[in-house]
């Protein structure tokens, strides 16, 4: 195959000339990547599927500057109060959006839609390696209260399982996947469980995301919902799973003992994440919540020092009950005195495994009696149990302090 290259590392890489006139948009004149495969055969195909998918790609963006160039286009969308600048912007389903809508109301001929599409078009679609930027393109007022570090976490699992997709079922056209499509996916998925590369849970994991982002497309295109994947998640004991083991509270003698009195923080490698225990310890907050504070929502000039959660740059929240005050009292406040402008620690994920190493490599968590896990998520549980000791106000108090959501 002309587009596929082995070096002397014996990776395969494609490699494919830019069409001139496309030069100046996409920014290169030769597209080279690593296909990330040393096998012959697996190349061939990941090779097809990327000259396949560029070829969407530069057909679209051929369609695209056309239609946006087309004069009858932009002045019937300018009668509808769309400037020039919003045309630029939009992506391929807005385009052929708006240019359905407009054909249906004889704004723009079907002689000038052919111009442009060749036919005119009824179900615009995608090559399924184009399905998560798509996704990012119509989910933008809800991925942009991520921070760049949580857009990353967010974007590169479901990349890895599209790529895995792909390798099994082919770049198909994301709207004619069907139940034949998810079976075959689901095989493959099974065959890594049995052999041990991932666990049943993230199998289920998987095919959540990619119906979960086949429903956002669906509905942003206005095409029936046909759910591919109903019924077909993996049934799995709770038993052995670990993430459904109780995380139990720290007693209040332990607090004392390992935090208060310095027994375990004290060993903690960096000042900064002994602070976010303390002020986990007192808030009874998220970690996450922790982190991604900054100067602006540390308040301790009040005569009630306390911190405001709510969505910023560097994150959202879990949900609406999640925005909230918080007082500052005892190791809190102590903490947020030494770091009035937040904790610089935005990767809320690192601290929790640098935290919990280090907690478990102490040999100081209390016995686990029933399979029961201690970590610092238990700092959270320990001031729920202080807050239920209230008695009747204790679910207001739960709400208002630890951003608890009680439904009914």
């Amino acid at each position: 195959m002309k587009n596929l290259i082995q070096r002397e590392n014996g990776y395969f890489y494609f490699r494919k000339s830019v069409p001139r006139q496309l030069q100046p948009i996409i920014g290169k004149k030769i597209i080279f990547k690593s296909l990330g495969t040393k096998d012959a055969d697996r190349a061939i195909i990941l090779a097809q599927n990327e000259a396949l998918k560029l070829k969407t790609e530069w057909s679209s963006l051929q369609s695209i500057a056309l239609l946006k160039n087309n004069k009858d286009f932009q002045t019937s969308l300018s009668r509808l109060g769309i400037s020039p600048k919003k045309v630029e912007d939009m992506n391929i389903p807005e385009l052929i959006r708006a240019l359905t809508f407009l054909g249906d109301n004889q704004n723009l001929d079907s002689e000038k839609m052919n111009i442009v599409f060749g036919e005119e078009p009824k179900s615009p679609s995608f090559p399924i390696s184009m399905l998560v930027d798509e996704v990012i393109k119509i989910s933008k007022s809800e991925l942009s209260q991520k921070s760049e570090v949580e857009l990353r976490r967010w974007i590169k699992p479901r990349q890895k399982m599209i790529r895995d997709f792909i390798a099994i079922v082919g770049d198909k056209d994301t709207l004619k996947l069907d139940r034949g499509d998810a079976l075959l996916y689901r095989r493959s998925l099974e065959k890594r469980v049995l052999n041990g590369s991932i666990k049943y849970d993230t199998a289920n994991k998987y095919m959540n995301y990619l119906s979960a982002m086949l429903k956002k497309v669906e509905s942003f295109l206005g095409e029936p919902h046909k759910e591919i994947f109903r019924g077909l998640a993996f049934k799995t004991s709770k038993i052995n799973k670990t993430s459904d083991k109780a995380r139990a509270p720290f007693s209040k003698k332990w607090i004392q003992q390992y935090i208060v009195d310095g027994e375990w923080v004290s060993r903690l490698r960096k000042p900064e994440y002994r602070a976010i225990v303390y002020a986990m310890a007192d808030t009874g907050a998220r970690l996450k919540e922790l982190c991604q504070l900054t100067e602006k929502d540390i308040i301790l000039d009040h005569k009630i020092p306390h911190i405001k959660i709510r969505p910023n740059k560097q994150g959202g929240v879990k949900n609406k009950a999640s925005i909230r005050d918080v007082p500052l009292v005892g190791l809190a406040l102590k903490a947020f005195t030494e770091y009035p402008k937040g904790f610089g620690l935005p990767n809320s994920n690192n601290v929790s495994t640098s935290i919990n190493k280090n907690l478990s490599e102490s040999g100081l968590k209390p016995e686990s009696k029933d399979g029961e896990i201690y970590n610092l998520y238990s700092l959270r549980h320990s001031k729920t149990d202080t807050l239920r000791e209230v008695g009747p106000d204790y679910f207001q108090l739960a709400e208002s302090i630890l951003g608890h959501d009680f439904v009914g």
